[in-house]
């Protein structure tokens, strides 16, 4: 979820080596891009509403996202 200008939670643990479906509401009224160099996704998430992104299969290891709009708003996938 998007609130208050951050991503909560911040940080979130998946599986290692499987596919995942990642739900992102933003509950904000200013629009917010979901994005992720390290596991190569963008997308737009408008005020109110949701978007659907699909991660994986990742390795262990820890990977960023981060709202284009506002950078210094971060979180990161745990994989374990």
């Amino acid at each position: 979820t998007i609130t208050g200008g951050k991503f909560v939670p911040s940080d979130i643990q998946i599986p290692a080596n499987k596919k995942i479906r990642l739900v992102v509401r933003n509950r904000d009224t200013m629009p917010s891009e979901f994005e992720s160099s390290d596991f190569h996704r963008e997308k737009i998430v408008q005020p109110g509403s949701k978007i659907t992104v699909f991660v994986g299969p990742l390795d262990p290891g820890t990977y960023e996202f981060f709202d284009d709009f506002h950078p210094e708003d971060r979180g990161h996938l745990v994989v374990k």
